[in-house]
């Protein structure tokens, strides 16, 4: 079964087993972000992939230009390690590691989750790529993929075991809109995904024929 059909299938069960509550509050959420003016600002095909400073897993210092000087990136933006469909994007990406690093590339994901809590994700789903942690999602909002959460999301997330504060570096809630990007050694954007629907996320096949 391909990912997106993989993906079809867990947004089906999942949404038979979540609560109706949950699904009114999450999908008007989706809706609206949708009909915001964010998705317009966000990086596209064939813009230049501005620099930033992430963290890695030991709380060292990484700048996202110093990585595309020793290969073309293949990113990806995920929520946590709390959110069902980041971890089965996340061990998706790991089956086509080793097409992505036969073409030369890198990969590499970016989550607000502190770096101990990003390194469990990693442990759990046994990844073999680098995670790097953003902190107050600084290179998301350069990239205006951060958006605030409203009081109704968080306190049905809360509800529902996920306390944001305890895992992300994060003085107001926000989360990045789960992209996928494919990056150059020029620091151009050579494919995008960019969906406000975190249900969605980019086809596998898709990212490897942009590579």
């Amino acid at each position: 079964m391909s990912f997106t059909n993989q993906l079809k299938a867990f947004v089906s069960e999942y949404e038979q087993n979540a609560s109706k509550e949950y699904l009114q509050i999450t999908d008007w959420s989706v809706r609206t972000l949708k009909s915001s003016d964010l998705l317009t600002r966000t990086l596209k095909t064939g813009d230049s992939l501005p620099n930033g400073s992430l963290i890695d897993s030991n709380g060292i210092p990484i700048k996202i230009y110093d990585l595309i000087k020793q290969t073309p990136l293949v990113i990806t933006f995920y929520r946590g390690g709390w959110c069902p469909f980041c971890n089965l994007q996340l061990k998706a990406l790991q089956r086509i590691l080793p097409d992505i690093v036969d073409k030369g590339y890198s990969l590499i994901a970016i989550t607000p989750e502190l770096p101990n809590q990003s390194f469990q994700t990693k442990e759990i789903n046994n990844l073999k790529f680098t995670i790097l942690s953003d902190v107050n999602n600084k290179y998301a909002n350069a990239l205006s993929l951060a958006y605030t959460l409203p009081p109704s999301l968080i306190n049905i997330y809360y509800e529902n075991g996920i306390e944001l504060s305890k895992s992300d570096m994060e003085v107001e809630a926000q989360l990045p809109i789960p992209a996928t990007y494919v990056v150059n050694q020029a620091g151009e954007i050579t494919y995008h995904y960019v969906d406000a629907d975190y249900k969605k996320r980019a086809d596998l096949e898709a990212i490897i024929e942009a590579l």
